[in-house]
Order: structure tokens, then C-alpha cells, then sequence
């Protein structure tokens, strides 16, 4: 059926912090009446689709709202959209056609833009970068997007366990496997964990170097205004090296 878009206060809070005043790129025709269907359910955006170089455009807030994502963010000195869902984060930016997906460049056909005080993101982009498909219906006139419903940490209900010690399983329903009485020590497991947290961080490293690498090349460029960016993702590298330095050196401890 198909209806309007019903905001919770808490998407409410997020659509107003995506309007800007006292600013609007020019005119642009901007289509009201496509519907958008989302995993079988019609709505129609209150700031409708844009169409450019045949790739259309939604109202960043509306369409981060239909596909869940976890949260979002406005940074106007730097004209920077940020979203994220599952620990992935999209950084996209105002009349720049090269978006990042968790360091990764890629390249968006179209530039997000300002109209009307309103963010136009792609929506294919977005759609694809969050693993939903998403196409157009000739038949229903509408633009079609599927993706599978996950519940995060946040949104699952607390279930109280009692606390049971697991029977052992009988040999003959798992005839292949030997049950083994194996005795880590103390010392063992906190190398385990410390080193994991060294992979975790050597991880997050890499990331950050390819998003200042992607920075530099875009300042190289003439995009001066990103360099407060630079700045907090030079400060972040640093912070990271610190902390793998310190975890290296506690590791040594129990080697």
C-alpha cells in the first residue's frame, strides 16, 4: 500500500540535522511522484528523486532512514556526509563524485548535492554500498529496493539464561570427533587476546593510511577544504601507532 514516510522522533532529529538554511545550489527539477518500494512496503519521499546523468538522487536523511542504517552525520565546514550500518562507514562530500567506503575509494557517476537546503545522495551508491539491490519498475513505476533485515546488538531483546553446565554429547552422533580435556594457562590466553587486539588495530592502520592517502590526492587537487580532515585523520594514525606500540610492548611480557 502505498503511503508516506512516517519519521520516528528519533528520525525526525536526524532529517533536520540534514537541512541547511540560508543556502541552495540552483534550481533543479525535483520529481514527487516516483513511489519507492522498500522490501515490499510503498512510500513516497517528502523531498521526492533528482534525476542527473541518468542516476537518480534521494534526500540523504529519507534514504538513510529506509535502509536502517545505524547513523548519520552532517559536517558542513567540510560539506561531508558520513553514514554507517554494521560497522561500515560511507563518506561522501558535497560536488565531489568520489565517495569512500571504509578507506576505499570509489567513483559515484554524480556528485551528492544541496537543493533546496535538502542532501541528495545517489541511490544506487548507497544502496549497493549497504549490499541492498535496488532497480527501477517500469510496471510499477517506482524505484524497487531489497535487502535483508538484520537486527543489531542494540534492538535485541535481553534473554536471561540459566546458568547450566552443557552436557557432554553422546560419541555415536558425532562418530569424527574426540573430546580432548585441554588446560590453557593464564599466561596463554592473555597473549591470545593481545594479540588479537594488535591484528585489530594493525587493521584499523591500514584503513585510516588509505583515507589519508585518498586526502592528500584530493587537496593535491584543489579540494582545500579538506585539509581539517587530514588534520583529525593524521591525529587518529598517530593515536593507532601509540596504541600498537604499547600492546607490542605488553605482549613481550608473557613471551
Amino acid at each position: 500500500m502505498r503511503r508516506k514516510i512516517i519519521f520516528l522522533v528519533v528520525t525526525m532529529l536526524m532529517l533536520a540535522s540534514f537541512q541547511l538554511t540560508g543556502f541552495a545550489n540552483e534550481a533543479t527539477d525535483i520529481n514527487d511522484g516516483i513511489a519507492i518500494i522498500v522490501n515490499g512496503e510503498a512510500f513516497f519521499l517528502e523531498g521526492g528523486f533528482v534525476v542527473e546523468n541518468e542516476m537518480t538522487l534521494a534526500p540523504a536523511a529519507e534514504i538513510f532512514t529506509l535502509l536502517k542504517m545505524d547513523d548519520a552525520y552532517w559536517n558542513e565546514d567540510l560539506q561531508e556526509i558520513t553514514a554507517t550500518k554494521n560497522k561500515k562507514i560511507i563518506r561522501m562530500f558535497i560536488e565531489s563524485d568520489k565517495a569512500y567506503i571504509d578507506g576505499g575509494q570509489f567513483d559515484l557517476g554524480v556528485t551528492p548535492k544541496i537543493i533546496d537546503s535538502t542532501i541528495y545522495v545517489p541511490v544506487k551508491f548507497i544502496c549497493e554500498a549497504v549490499y541492498a539491490e535496488v532497480y527501477w519498475s517500469e510496471e510499477d513505476q517506482a524505484v524497487i529496493i531489497t535487502y535483508e533485515e538484520k537486527q543489531n546488538s542494540i534492538s535485541l531483546p535481553t534473554i536471561e539464561l540459566e546458568s547450566k553446565k552443557p552436557e557432554k554429547m553422546e560419541n555415536q552422533m558425532l562418530p569424527d570427533v574426540a573430546y580432548l580435556d585441554i588446560n590453557v594457562s593464564p599466561e596463554d590466553t592473555k597473549k591470545a587476546e593481545i594479540k588479537a587486539q594488535i591484528s585489530q588495530v594493525e587493521n584499523e592502520i591500514s584503513n585510516v593510511k588509505i583515507g589519508i592517502e585518498n586526502l592528500k590526492n584530493h587537496i593535491a587537487d584543489g579540494r582545500d577544504n579538506l585539509k581539517g580532515l587530514l588534520d583529525i585523520d593524521e591525529e587518529t594514525l598517530r593515536k593507532l601507532e601509540e596504541k600498537k606500540t604499547k600492546l607490542e610492548e605488553e605482549l613481550k611480557k608473557y613471551e
